[in-house]
């Protein structure tokens, strides 16, 4: 309020200010206007017990309070309301949209809501500048929720800080529950908002502050929740931080309703050894949906579930993106605890996209714990590819042997997502005897094959049996090798190889097929004589691997390059997708870099290659069983020749695009192309067809292509016909498309 405020002889202007809040209400609810917005400005503090009463409904469109005089040197509001520890500090009973600014809400001490309380019809929006701190309730230290509750801006519930909350330096402290925020069933929080119709209409607006540094002092642990939030309503978290809060459950977050977190950062939250749910706690059959940027980090210091506790009647945690990491938990689940009763009560996560979730090292460090064996992971969708030492760790409940049950199903696939494909992005916490497990092609638990070199010469693999190899840094060169040559045709479809861990530098045995997925070396600095040439028998693999150390390859989602990405080396024959795109990095191709490929059927980019490695466009796209068009119109002229066997035995190939500066087709370029409708040349002169004199018959180019015509400049069309001599287009002994000079001719259009 202004000088000499009087609520005799006030008006309620900047000149007149009034000396009471309640004052301004009652002019407001007076003479209010609904169709009009109203602001409050507080100056200086303001104590005592205050209510936005009833009595303002359909008197305003909305009402601001808002500090006179912004915010200090520490970003501290100078503008107040104290309840001077008497009673609830704002009370909000009134239908009217009510925003806060600039304001700090401190002192008060009550039954429900210490600082603020939403009844239920209340609107209130905390903005920029809004600190709700230093309060004390029996539930809701900060603010009790039957309402409506906005926050967005530097708004804070707390204080802001970087060390957990204890019972001498807290934000906001409650002896019950909710120590920041207690909202009951049909409320509704929104953090990083500033309206909500749906999820699809509404206004996000970013959050900066959060619910902060709040201290939940029960130690009753069956009813200590919620050291953030407590909420039995609706949760929607867009940005924002829930930190350094403390409850012995759910000390970011205790939630008896579904929750949806596109968002925000939950971090830092800790209880003490005998609770559960570090970050998050969901209880009695409620869905925990991540997605986005949302994070959940370095939670700890509690008994079970460190970042999020998934207990009782069916809970779900449905993961489409964001990351938890940093996690650690006493005994079990450092990311995740799926509690399990039976059959009909248990825990489920469903997982999808680049959701991130990387081990930490142990049982207890970012894992995921299975309690028992009905709660089950479902991978709803492809995950994005993983360094090695960022996988997702479950750890499955142990025996009486202190070692996992051989087959319990971990992993579950939605129709559509190749549990085959997911398995690399998931490993199986070693069990209590330090015993390596995986995950077996049809999400069972399998035990895990570590070979070293002293190991090597007892491998002996079956296959029809899928494996999930790894070596040691025992394996050299000779090793690997060895390795390889045992494998070759023994090992069942879907097995992952998994070489990271060996010190070879160079490989000279091929890969066959069984093997899904293979880790390279990150010493490997040369793959056979001809690097793709590795992987010709490999009709199976889905993805390639390079440790980010690697200075000579490099991957990008399975697919295999020169560490610069200038050189497309190899697609994998069996990965999954009908459509690819290259990275705008790529000119170059090397020899049998699409060779065998099951699944594409258009390749994107491809007139952005300006030529292959070292000239040799050998097999660069032969057998590919459903690629339909090629485009190599970006070819440069120091590529002029294509060579042999380039595109052969594609089946479902219909149109080749040719650039103008390919002057020379090498014998067998193009054969048994049953599907083969268009060759486009972009070159005025007629290419120089080439044959092999060994068995003419054999070699000649278009051999097997019933359905192909040749598309050329129409003013080069009379050039092309004439090309009948040597190496000519329209010479039946090199030119098999036809078997007279005239019927070639007849192939030869203008465009």
């Amino acid at each position: 309020m202004g000088s000499e405020p009087s609520d005799t002889n006030g008006s309620g202007s900047p000149y007149e200010p009034f000396e009471s809040l309640s004052k301004a209400i009652d002019l407001i609810a007076s003479t209010g206007d609904s169709t009009k917005n109203y602001q409050i400005f507080i100056s200086g503090p303001l104590e005592g017990k205050q209510t936005l009463t009833s009595s303002l409904d359909n008197k305003a469109a909305s009402i601001t309070i808002q500090g006179l005089n912004g915010l200090d040197e520490n970003k501290i509001p100078k503008d107040s309301l104290n309840g001077n520890q008497a009673d609830t500090t704002l009370t909000v009973e009134t239908s009217v949209p009510i925003s806060i600014k600039n304001l700090k809400i401190t002192g008060g001490k009550g039954a429900n809501g210490g600082g603020l309380y939403l009844e239920n019809q209340s609107v209130v929006k905390l903005l920029d500048g809004t600190l709700i701190t230093e309060n004390e309730a029996d539930f809701g230290g900060g603010v009790y929720n039957e309402g409506t509750l906005f926050m967005s801006g530097s708004a804070m519930i707390g204080k802001s800080t970087s060390t957990i909350a204890t019972s001498s330096s807290y934000g906001n402290k409650a002896t019950s529950s909710g120590a920041g925020i207690y909202s009951i069933s049909g409320s509704k929080i929104y953090l990083g908002y500033t309206s909500w119709t749906s999820t699809s209409v509404n206004s996000p607006s970013e959050l900066t502050g959060g619910v902060c540094g709040n201290y939940l002092s029960n130690s009753v642990s069956a009813t200590a929740n919620g050291g953030g939030i407590y909420t039995q309503g609706q949760l929607y978290i867009n940005s924002g931080n829930i930190s350094y809060n403390y409850a012995i459950n759910g000390a970011g977050i205790y939630t008896e309703s579904n929750i949806t977190m596109t968002g925000g950062t939950i971090k830092g939250n800790e209880g003490n050894t005998s609770g559960n749910g570090g970050g998050v706690c969901v209880y009695n059959g409620k869905t925990f949906t991540m997605s986005g940027d949302s994070k959940i980090l370095d939670n700890k210091n509690m008994n079970e579930g460190a970042g999020i506790y998934l207990y009782y009647n069916n809970c779900k945690l449905v993961m489409n993106g964001g990351e938890i990491s940093g996690n650690i938990a006493k005994t079990h689940g450092g990311a995740v605890y799926m509690h399990d009763l039976n059959s009909d009560n248990h825990s489920d996560l469903q997982i999808s996209g680049t959701s991130y979730i990387p081990y930490g090292g142990a049982v207890n460090k970012n894992d995921i714990y299975m309690l028992d064996f009905n709660a089950k992971i479902t991978i709803t969708g492809s995950l994005s590819n993983r360094e090695a030492d960022k996988l997702i760790s479950i750890t499955p409940k142990e025996n009486l042997q202190n070692t996992y049950t051989d087959g319990t199903t971990l992993l579950k696939a939605d129709s559509g997502v190749s549990l085959v494909n997911e398995l690399s992005k998931f490993r199986v916490t070693p069990d209590s005897n330090g015993k390596e497990w995986s995950i077996d092609t049809n999400g069972n638990l399998s035990s895990h094959t570590y070979i070293t070199k002293e190991t090597l010469a007892n491998f002996s693999p079956n296959n029809k049996t899928p494996y999930n190899i790894t070596v040691d840094s025992s394996f050299g060169n000779t090793e690997v090798n060895s390795l390889l040559s045992t494998i070759k045709g023994n090992v069942g479809e879907g097995t992952i190889l998994d070489l990271s861990n060996s010190t070879a530098t160079s490989i000279s045995e091929w890969l066959y097929s069984g093997v899904s997925s293979i880790t390279l070396p990150a010493t490997l600095s040369s793959i056979y004589s001809l690097p793709s040439q590795f992987f010709q028998g490999a009709d199976t693999l889905t993805e390639i691997i390079v440790p980010e150390s690697n200075t000579v390859y490099c991957s990008q989602d399975g697919v295999l390059y020169t560490k610069d990405m200038t050189g497309l080396i190899k697609y994998p024959a069996a990965k999954e997708g009908d459509s690819f795109t290259l990275p705008g990095e790529v000119r170059q191709l090397y020899y049998e870099a699409f060779y065998g490929n099951k699944n594409l059927t258009t390749i994107n980019g491809l007139t952005q290659i300006t030529g292959f490695i070292n000239n040799n466009s050998d097999a660069v796209f032969s057998n590919c069983e459903k690629l339909v068009e090629i485009d190599l119109s970006g070819i440069s002229s120091s590529c002029s020749t294509l060579s042999a066997y380039t595109i052969i035995d594609s089946k479902a190939l219909k149109k080749v695009t040719l650039s103008s500066n390919i002057t020379t087709i090498d014998y067998a370029c193009f054969q048994s192309l049953s599907n083969l409708e268009e060759v486009h040349f972009k070159t005025n002169t007629p290419p120089s067809i080439k044959n092999n004199s060994k068995d003419t018959k054999y070699y000649k180019n278009f051999k097997d292509c019933p359905n192909v015509k040749f598309y050329v400049p129409y003013d080069a069309v009379e050039d092309y016909k004439k090309a009948t001599g040597g190496n000519g287009i329209c010479n039946p002994d090199y030119n098999g498309a036809a078997t007279t000079t005239e019927e070639l001719q007849a192939l030869i259009i203008g465009e």
